[in-house]
């Protein structure tokens, strides 16, 4: 069978069939690209169950497939047959499932986990949101903060000892927490969980620039003078004054009001997008097409917000900004589409009390996991 994947499908594969061979740069990858780390559990999963006799594998591989790429992308062929011969090190299963202090379980006891249902995995040695000034100096605030945070330039000179030569500030947030900056402008950064964004105590020249990894809300103070550049990996996107969101892990850029121009990192693709346009990203092609911006304006907002979206999708936002580990013991519940909206400020407890009022499926918690039954 020969079918087109993803660059991260690809990923997933060569960590797979690395084995126990898989190496330092690989695992960390693993540690710290959560669309990766899911590809390569939903390829195990398929193996688990391929091994098991209890899938039919190329449908499951297709499904797999299609759920991952984008419109519009193209890459090699996905070899099917590496998954038969793949044999992944219980350093991978410490990765997904374990923290540093157990390092023991089997690849079994992994397939037997990925299993289950488990949809997203807490990540156990996390701590609260942190700031590094370019000498590296670090400061992490409690995480017993709320979960939505809001910080601004005044905060990071109270932080910081040397308040005098702060020139740039990393912000990162963990899982479990999601964080507004106010920046150097009056420009306002909403990040999610498990994003980076690297800026100036003040903007110098004629550009504001700014670096992002994960995912980010921006809102831009107009300045026809000095355009605002977000930079990542894939793409470069520069506006005026207006709000879009950028999410690297998915490679999507969504423009919400106002126009921004993106230009890809590696070629001479650029496109310029119009309110409710999104720009899917893969192998530095372009794809356009609209989209509901309204969840992302509730999400500005301090809301989980969904409409009609399946309920695998949103219990993995419910785990990752909360930071709670996810298992689906009712497996038909995974499809189910509904409508949904907590305020993150409120709690989990808050998130799993709405879901129950839907009575689609009964959601709770044991310990620091959620349960889907």
């Amino acid at each position: 069978m020969e079918q087109e994947v993803t660059s991260s499908e690809n990923r997933a594969l060569d960590i797979l069939e690395a084995g126990a061979g898989i190496t330092e740069q690989q695992l960390n990858e693993l540690r710290h690209d959560d669309a990766l780390r899911r590809d390569v559990q939903d390829l195990l999963a398929i193996k688990a169950k391929m091994r098991m006799g209890h899938v039919d594998v190329e449908e499951r591989l297709n499904a797999f497939h299609k759920k991952r790429m984008h419109k519009g992308s193209k890459a090699r062929i996905f070899r099917m047959a590496a998954l038969a011969a793949a044999v992944v090190a219980a350093v991978i299963a410490f990765s997904f499932w374990k923290s540093a202090s157990d390092a023991s379980m089997t690849m079994s006891e992994m397939e037997k986990q990925l299993a289950k249902g488990f949809v997203f995995t807490a990540d156990e040695e996390q701590t609260g949101i942190s700031l590094t000034n370019e000498n590296g100096q670090k400061v992490t605030l409690s995480p017993k903060t709320k979960q939505n945070t809001d910080i601004t330039i005044d905060d990071f000179r109270k932080i910081f000892a040397d308040k005098e030569h702060i020139e740039s500030v990393t912000l990162e947030v963990p899982y479990g927490k999601s964080a507004s900056v106010t920046l150097p402008d009056g420009s306002v950064a909403y990040l999610h969980p498990n994003s980076r964004v690297i800026f100036p105590t003040e903007f110098v020249g004629r550009e504001r620039v700014v670096k992002l990894s994960g995912r980010a809300y921006f809102k831009v103070a107009k300045n026809a003078e000095h355009p605002f550049i977000v930079m990542t990996d894939m793409a470069q996107t520069t506006v005026l004054g207006t709000e879009f969101d950028i999410n690297t892990m998915e490679g999507e850029i969504t423009l919400i009001s106002g126009s921004i121009r993106v230009n890809a990192k590696e070629s001479q693709q650029e496109v310029v997008l119009k309110p409710g346009q999104q720009v899917t990203i893969a192998d530095n092609n372009f794809h356009v097409g609209e989209t509901d911006i309204v969840p992302y304006e509730y999400w500005r907002d301090g809301y989980l917000y969904f409409d009609n979206v399946d309920l695998k999708t949103i219990m993995e936002a419910i785990g990752e900004n909360f930071n709670m580990t996810v298992e689906f013991r009712n497996k038909e519940a995974l499809n189910l589409k509904m409508r949904f909206i907590s305020e993150r400020n409120n709690g989990v407890d808050a998130a799993i009390n709405m879901m129950n009022r839907m009575k689609k499926a009964y959601v709770f918690k044991e310990g620091n996991k959620i349960i889907v039954e």
